[in-house]
């Protein structure tokens, strides 16, 4: 059986690293700008508020106006 290594074949380990890097994340701690709303953002939301404070984009199809 074939192993990978690390060598000259630039193989790469583990999880694709796409998007989780730290420079592509919003910053760790913060909170939603929400008057009294102690959620804290995770780093994957890039928004300033929680989704409970956030104005939905989506609107079903069939929704009335």
């Amino acid at each position: 059986m074939a192993r990978a290594s690390s060598g000259s074949n630039h193989v790469q380990f583990g999880m694709p690293d796409r998007g989780k890097r730290a420079e592509t994340r919003a910053s760790a701690g913060r909170q939603c700008d929400y008057a009294g709303c102690p959620t804290v953002l995770t780093t994957y939301n890039t928004g300033t508020m929680c989704w409970l404070h956030n104005d939905s984009k989506y609107k079903h199809p069939l929704a009335r106006s």
